[in-house]
């Protein structure tokens, strides 16, 4: 019993004190009630609407026409509820992967991160096996390449347009997962699932190295998004999340939907974490990519990154603002 107690306190650090209070409430009994009721209010279309009125009409006064690339990542995200690319085709800047490379290195020579590293075990409990640069509490502000990556205007103008508002960046990271004996059941985001966040989300995987078949590539299912053909099978309901082992899904969707996303260094992955998705652990190399999840303004879960000196984002675009909330004033 007090092993128990033990784990669960530890996981339950690992997340914001309203995600613990929320994940308490839905499973008490009446509250769960009056709970569930809340969020279906707010994600109803008036409501959800209301709140996101300032997002769209940001979007319709920032907004700019696409080019051929982005276009095609809007089709596609529209259509499949992913796309994949690659750094050279979505930015300009042919030193920014190398910059993003090198920010990598420094964030994961600190102390404490190589320390997990070397004793091959996660500050976070449950995926013990991903070390994360920035982690749920971070420290460490956003290094400049990463602004310039993750906040640049042609990444965000498709993030804007798919979800047809301005977008708040909730989460950024560096995962480092070290590769682990396969032979354990999968657990957590291992399995199929859709995020829980909002309801309709774009979140950015970058590969900072190779990524093949035997290093727990991302693998989405097409077409599970909100609004596409199998969106009804286990349907999204936010904030609730629920996961699913082998053998669910597929007698629902078809196999050929599925798509493993494995690439080579400078890879970007860019999908809906609304439509089902699991990620994976590597059992040959270390893996290391950005991670970077977008909502609308009504998403739930706080900001899980720190920002740095006000001059730093004072020159970016005014989307890029406001994904990240940002005005003189309330810059530390």
């Amino acid at each position: 019993m007090i092993d128990w107690w033990t784990t669960n306190l530890r996981r339950a650090r690992q997340h914001s004190l309203p995600s613990v209070i929320r994940a308490v409430l839905f499973r008490v009994w009446p509250l769960s009630i009056l709970v569930r009721c809340y969020y279906r209010i707010k994600f109803s279309s008036v409501v959800y609407s209301i709140l996101n009125r300032d997002a769209r009409l940001a979007f319709e006064r920032h907004k700019v026409p696409l080019d051929r690339i982005q276009q095609r990542a809007v089709a596609e995200l529209k259509r499949t509820g992913i796309f994949i690319t690659h750094v050279e085709d979505l930015v300009t800047d042919r030193t920014l992967f190398e910059r993003l490379q090198e920010e990598a290195q420094q964030l994961l020579s600190e102390p404490d991160i190589q320390r997990q590293i070397k004793e091959r075990q996660s500050k976070v409990p449950l995926k013990w096996y991903v070390v994360r640069g920035f982690g749920f509490r971070p420290t460490a502000g956003l290094p400049e390449g990463v602004v310039e990556m993750f906040l640049g205007r042609r990444l965000l103008d498709i993030t804007n347009e798919y979800l047809g508002l301005c977008c708040r960046l909730r989460y950024i990271d560096l995962w480092y997962n070290f590769p682990v004996n396969a032979d354990e059941a999968g657990i957590s985001s291992e399995l199929w699932h859709r995020d829980h966040e909002d309801k309709k989300m774009i979140k950015v995987f970058l590969y900072l190295n190779e990524v093949e078949q035997d290093m727990g590539p991302f693998t989405y299912i097409k077409e599970t998004q909100p609004g596409a053909r199998y969106a009804h099978v286990l349907p999204h309901r936010p904030p609730e999340t629920s996961h699913f082992c082998d053998g669910v899904l597929e007698p629902l969707i078809p196999a050929n939907q599925v798509k493993t996303c494995t690439g080579r260094a400078g890879t970007i992955v860019i999908h809906d974490p609304a439509g089902f998705h699991r990620g994976g652990r590597t059992t040959s190399k270390p893996r290391v990519v950005f991670v970077a999840h977008y909502t609308s303004h009504a998403g739930i879960n706080p900001i899980r990154y720190k920002l740095l000196k006000p001059g730093q984002y004072e020159s970016l675009s005014p989307v890029a603002q406001y994904a990240l909330s940002y005005t003189a004033t309330s810059a530390p």
